[in-house]
């Protein structure tokens, strides 16, 4: 049987508001070991973007962007979910469509948690769906070209 999102979340994902700056982002994910953020607007309480340590990086230093440049400015703003009751199966598939490494995780309209490439790579090893999922992540990492040093 496969595994359900439910069954790989750790916890309810940590969030910053969009306000805060690039050097807090940074300074969390350092404190809490996470690479990802979800980001929400104080105003509304609704998620807005999420930011990365490669957002941090690639949009904001690489840039010369200051640290206290606010991360709504360098956040990615489109952020894809996935239902807590959906198979990682349908997970995989969706980084692979979406082009992205990590997913939220909501229960009907409740965020109820985060997962990441690295979560389905470390759960379906031994798994029957091991290869399936394997296959899907592949693509998903090829897709992005050869890295170059």
């Amino acid at each position: 049987m496969v595994k359900k999102v439910r069954d790989i979340i750790h916890s309810k994902p940590v969030m910053l508001p969009s306000d805060d700056n690039l050097y807090d982002a940074a300074n969390f994910m350092q404190k809490k070991n996470v690479g990802a953020i979800p980001i929400f607007d104080k105003n509304t309480n609704n998620i807005v973007g999420m930011i990365t340590d490669r957002d941090i990086v690639v949009r904001g230093v690489a840039n010369n962007i200051k640290s206290t440049t606010p991360i709504a400015d360098v956040m990615t703003r489109t952020v894809h979910y996935v239902q807590a009751d959906d198979d990682i199966l349908k997970a995989a598939q969706m980084m692979r469509d979406m082009q992205v490494r990590r997913l939220l995780v909501k229960e009907g309209q409740q965020l109820v948690g985060l997962i990441s490439l690295g979560d389905l790579a470390c759960t379906c090893k031994g798994e029957p769906i091991e290869k399936a999922v394997t296959d899907i992540l592949y693509r998903l990492s090829e897709t992005y070209g050869p890295h170059v040093m």
